[in-house]
């Protein structure tokens, strides 16, 4: 077996499930560590921790459908869909078991993981998981969520549409 260049980041792409999935992967010489992202971020969030983890764990990354640099399909974006695409990258990569971390949505789709495929999870970290959220919350969230598919011409543009939101009050340089 080839020794491997612990604490290397490399991005990899894998079609799972008709979707062309996106996933860094950090080398280390441990066994395997699935780190899923929140609804807001991607692959990339994970990366300072995937370095500190890297000497233990082989820590592999993947933006969700519809995130970073994954398909964006226009369907399939509910929990099933994003736990059979880690199901099928750990298959890709002849990954049997694994240690899985959740954020937020990441944290939901690693509980419905372990709950669906005990035997292909070893551990399982929550980090401020989600909740099943009421339907009026629901039609509440909806302008947010828009949100996400925007896309700004500049950062200036990016500033300039954030500067009037009431979570951002004080300006500095």
């Amino acid at each position: 077996m080839a020794t491997r260049s612990a604490g290397r980041t490399e991005d990899r792409f894998a079609m799972v499930n008709g979707v062309r999935l996106h996933y860094r992967q950090t080398l280390g010489e441990g066994g395997p560590l699935l780190c899923l992202h929140g609804i807001t971020s991607n692959a990339r969030a994970w990366d300072g921790l995937a370095l500190e983890l890297a000497p233990e764990y082989h820590v592999l990354a993947p933006d969700l459908r519809g995130r970073g640099d994954s398909d964006k399909p226009s369907e399939g974006y509910g929990l099933a869909s994003h736990v059979a695409d880690a199901v099928a990258l750990l298959d890709h990569l002849g990954v049997a078991r694994t240690v899985v971390i959740g954020h937020s949505l990441g944290a939901l789709i690693g509980m419905t993981f372990a709950a669906t495929h005990p035997d292909r999870v070893s551990r399982l970290v929550l980090v401020d998981h989600g909740v099943n959220t009421p339907p009026e919350a629901i039609e509440a969230l909806r302008p947010f969520w828009a949100r996400l598919t925007r896309e700004y011409a500049s950062w200036e543009d990016f500033l300039e549409a954030m500067r009037p939101s009431p979570a951002y009050p004080r300006w500095t340089p």
